[in-house]
C-alpha cells in the first residue's frame, strides 16, 4: 500500500473541491504523510491504517456492498482479489462511495442542519440541497473519472 498511487497530497484537493466531491473521491484515499507527527487521526483527511483506507473510486471500480472475504478486524488479507475486488473493503469505502454518499436522509437531522454526531463527516443528507450537491459532484467528477462509462456506472446505482 506504499505505492505512489496511494501517496497524494490531499490538501490541494480539499481546497479546490466541493465538500461532496472531496469526500467521495479523495477522503482517506492515501496514507498520511504526517504519521510520525502527533496529530488527531480522527480529524485527518488521510488514512492511518488499512481499516480506514479507501480505494479512490475514480481509479478502482467497486460497489458499496461489503466484500465477503473481509474479516471483522477489517483485514484485507483474505480477499483473493485484493485491490481489484468489486466490493468494498472498509466501512469508509461503503459510506463515501459515489452511489451511496448523501443519498439517504440522516436520522439525526434537526431543522435541515448537519447532524450533531458527525458534522461534515456524515455521509447522509440533512437537507435536499446536500443530496443535490452530491449528485452534481458526481456529474462534475475529477478529470480522471469524467469518462461517460464512469459516470454511467455510478449514476446508475444512485436511487
Amino acid at each position: 500500500m506504499q505505492e505512489e498511487r496511494f501517496s497524494h497530497e490531499l490538501e490541494s484537493y480539499d481546497r479546490d473541491s466541493s465538500l461532496e466531491a472531496f469526500m467521495m473521491f479523495y477522503y482517506k484515499t492515501t496514507f498520511c504523510p504526517y504519521i510520525n507527527h502527533k496529530h488527531e487521526w480522527s480529524d485527518c483527511n488521510y488514512a492511518h491504517r488499512q481499516q480506514d483506507f479507501r480505494r479512490a473510486p475514480q481509479s478502482f471500480y467497486y460497489l458499496p456492498e461489503k466484500c465477503g472475504y473481509i474479516s471483522e478486524d477489517g483485514s484485507w488479507d483474505q480477499c483473493p482479489n485484493e485491490l481489484d475486488c468489486e466490493f468494498s473493503h472498509s466501512l469508509l469505502e461503503s459510506i463515501y462511495h459515489p452511489s451511496f454518499y448523501r443519498q439517504s436522509k440522516c436520522p439525526d437531522t434537526v431543522d435541515n442542519k448537519p447532524c450533531y454526531k458527525r458534522g461534515d463527516l456524515c455521509s447522509l443528507f440533512h437537507a435536499v440541497e446536500e443530496k443535490t450537491a452530491a449528485l452534481i459532484a458526481i456529474t462534475g467528477a475529477p478529470k480522471e473519472v469524467s469518462s461517460p462509462g464512469f459516470l454511467t456506472m455510478y449514476l446508475d446505482q444512485v436511487e
